[in-house]
């Protein structure tokens, strides 16, 4: 185990960095905060995919391991009344990303002055935009991982659904495909009085809404997994006005590029089919996501053997540390922070999201011995 040193310094830098959360895309103070912090260690941050950073430490060995951290936070206003809360309005961090680069850090001073042993060299990423649009693109667009010889990756991410202090993954599929859904319906507006002069957009949009509902069930093998998610609609300006237009969003979620094409057929099918059983236009546009998350099955059976890493069930979430997955055999890991208090069971994304600070050190110990020799 690592000395009360590391617990103590990844307590006090998560609490730094939670109280300056900044959105995707200007994470300035929070770069600022993480270059300064690694050349306080003697090393040499360089700027990456404009608000992020990566960090090389040269360990003369034969291989690289990259350790990947999320910088952004998240749009909303803090709730947890902790003394080191969101400095900035409007913004928290609320996804655990403060956490993310805590124990990256403090792994990195632990490597630094000798108290862990890497079989590899270690390249730290901070990677901004995870909440989206998206930075993982970004950063290996910049030729980083084959600039650095990159291996394989890690990545933590901190969940109250497991139990605090474990650690929880699997091999294959973990986290899911993600695709955002935009539906528009284009039709006739009349006068209340007058419905046959119109096409009801509203009266559309209803049954394209039920109609997908329903739609995994159908499209997909009962031995899938998937989920279609509708969450905004709208349509009409008065209410004495038959709708002319009306808007549907929700988002799919798949583990395979088969069922995402199958559903995403359907879809298509059923807008066509909407159209024509109401005379109006209705018009799909989906937007592609993060891909699945694609864990290298001999790179857990290590973890589990090292870490005493558990077996997780899939995840409907999505996260963008899918992309550096698809480029090197990777594994992304669940640290447990459910201690059974109500003050730590709130959701990801919740403004009240918090945990128990201790668990820090125990995804410094992860990479610790994920990477040591």
């Amino acid at each position: 185990m690592l000395s009360e040193k590391y617990a103590t310094e990844a307590i006090e830098l998560r609490e730094a960095l939670h109280a300056m959360p900044e959105p995707a895309l200007h994470e300035f103070k929070t770069q600022a905060f993480v270059m300064g912090y690694l050349k306080s260690l003697g090393l040499d941050p360089q700027e990456s995919a404009g608000t992020g950073a990566v960090c090389y430490i040269d360990l003369a060995k034969a291989s690289t391991a990259a350790i990947r951290a999320d910088m952004d936070a998240l749009p909303l206003n803090e709730e947890t009344g902790l003394a080191f809360a969101s400095q900035h309005a409007g913004y928290a961090h609320a996804c655990g990303h403060d956490a993310h680069m805590a124990m990256s850090l403090a792994y990195a001073k632990a490597v630094v002055e000798g108290a862990v042993s890497p079989a590899h060299n270690i390249l730290l990423m901070f990677q901004p935009a995870e909440e989206g649009p998206g930075g993982a693109q970004r950063m290996i667009s910049e030729g980083i991982l084959e600039k650095y010889a990159v291996g394989r990756a890690y990545g933590i991410h901190l969940h109250p659904s497991f139990q605090m202090g474990g650690f929880y993954s699997k091999a294959g599929a973990f986290f899911a495909d993600s695709v955002e859904l935009y539906f528009s319906v284009e039709g006739k507006a009349a006068h209340g009085a007058q419905p046959e002069n119109g096409k009801d957009a509203l009266l559309a949009v209803s049954h394209l809404a039920i109609a997908l509902s329903s739609l995994t069930s159908k499209a997909l093998s009962p031995l899938d997994n998937g989920v279609l998610m509708l969450g905004r609609m709208g349509a009409g300006e008065r209410l004495n006005i038959t709708a002319g237009t009306a808007f549907l969003e929700g988002s799919l979620r798949t583990f395979s590029e088969e069922s995402k094409k199958a559903v995403i057929g359907r879809i298509y099918e059923i807008c066509d089919g909407i159209g024509l059983a109401f005379g109006v236009k209705c018009s799909f546009s989906p937007v592609y996501f993060y891909p699945c998350l694609i864990n290298d099955a001999e790179i857990f059976r290590q973890g589990q053997i090292a870490a005493g890493i558990q077996e997780a069930p899939v995840q409907m979430l999505a996260e963008d540390f899918a992309y550096f997955a698809q480029k090197v055999p990777s594994l992304y890991v669940l640290l447990g922070i459910n201690d059974g208090s109500e003050s730590h069971s709130h959701a990801l994304h919740s403004p009240k999201f918090d945990f128990d600070q201790s668990v820090l050190v125990r995804g410094v110990e992860l990479y610790d011995k994920l990477l040591a020799e």
